[in-house]
């Protein structure tokens, strides 16, 4: 069962309708095709899930954030409150490196 798992960090979902770009998502996994014009992910058995990440840590402690934020002009600073969004798609065996290629540019147009 093919399944496209989304981790983030909690205050996107300020930004963010989560439950429309999972149902987007989802969409456009059901238009990829392999090198057969047959439909790489099964209607009925795809699923894709959000969860949000109440505890993370980035590794420089928001130091490329506040530097960022000088090239911004920021005049708030950088902020140390990194968001991200972390996709994982798995796909059944025997799919082309090409067919994942589309799969991943096809996700990627939706976010």
């Amino acid at each position: 069962m093919p399944h496209l798992v989304i981790l983030y960090t909690g205050q996107l979902d300020v930004e963010t309708n989560m439950k429309v770009l999972c149902r987007d998502l989802a969409d456009a996994m059901l238009t990829v095709l392999d090198e057969s014009d047959k439909q790489v992910f099964p209607t009925g058995g795809t699923r894709v899930l959000a969860y949000p990440a109440p505890h993370y840590a980035v590794a420089d402690g928001g130091a490329a954030g506040r530097k960022a934020a000088q090239f911004d002009n920021n005049p708030h600073g950088g902020s140390e409150d990194y968001a991200f969004v972390y996709l994982n798609v798995r796909m059944g065996k025997g799919r082309s490196e090409a067919t994942q290629k589309r799969a991943g540019d096809i996700l990627v147009e939706v976010t």
